[in-house]
């Protein structure tokens, strides 16, 4: 992503509606679907830590926590935050041996990477025989924006293109979900109009200002993280069939 994006993220992770109702889901799914299947303090891996929001959430569990990303800045953030096994490192080269965690997670990530295949076998390389793999992604091509090129997206997915790709990987998938259900028709009108927006006036290389820029009042903002934060119920227990977000849970087999 852009320097700015990761500055912005940093700001506005523990207040903004978007990363509070994700963060609620994605502890949700790994308390309920994740945790129970794996070893007692799980070692675990976040692949595009960012700034930590994911490592926070696996040290619950009681293991190790360690998280890659290819921004130095955010590294350095999350050594600040208290985790200092961070490193720099690609999500298709990762500096570990075979089969070292139980856990890996790349919430958000993998849509950056040009090589999605190969990020999805690398991780598979470095998760343990039944170990659990989760994913996070934006939803639909058809979304696309200027927003995807500020924060260097390759591609959006639907749940079915994942799952294929975690499939080719050699996992086996075990859940996916769409999520921000709720917002959904919402968020399609406001989309609407920022196309018809970049249309007539296309976006400068000078704006790189990501979506959560945006100020949203208090109360509004309340709200909206509430509605989010409550799809948590149903994402870890059903296959919500649309969304603007998407999620993947798999496992890896045990070895033959």
């Amino acid at each position: 992503m852009e320097a700015a994006a990761y500055a912005e993220f940093r700001d506005l992770e523990s207040r903004h509606w978007w990363f509070i109702g994700r963060w609620a889901i994605f502890s949700e799914l790994l308390e309920r679907r994740v945790f129970p299947d794996v070893a007692r303090n799980p070692d675990c891996l976040d692949v595009g830590c960012g700034m930590g929001g994911a490592l926070e959430r696996l040290a619950a569990a009681g293991g190790t926590v360690t998280g890659t990303d290819v921004s130095v800045d955010a590294l350095k953030w999350c050594r600040g935050r208290g985790f200092p096994r961070v490193l720099h490192a690609d999500g298709t080269n990762m500096p570990f041996a075979d089969a070292s965690f139980d856990v890996v997670t790349a919430f958000d990530t993998i849509e950056h990477i040009p090589d999605d295949l190969a990020a999805f076998r690398e991780c598979r390389r470095v998760l343990r025989p039944g170990g659990k793999f989760v994913l996070s992604g934006p939803a639909y091509e058809w979304l696309w924006t200027h927003q995807d090129d500020v924060v260097h997206h390759q591609r959006r997915y639907t749940t079915s293109r994942v799952a294929e790709v975690a499939r080719r990987a050699g996992f086996v998938v075990e859940h996916t979900s769409y999520f921000n259900v709720a917002l959904f028709p919402v968020i399609l009108g406001v989309l609407g109009m920022v196309k018809i927006k970049e249309r007539l006036f296309p976006p400068g290389d000078a704006d790189q200002s990501s979506n959560v820029s945006i100020p949203v009042p208090g109360p509004a903002n309340a709200l909206l993280a509430r509605l989010l934060a409550a799809e948590r119920h149903l994402v870890s227990r059903v296959s919500m069939p649309f969304g603007h977000s998407l999620i993947l849970i798999a496992r890896k087999p045990p070895d033959p």
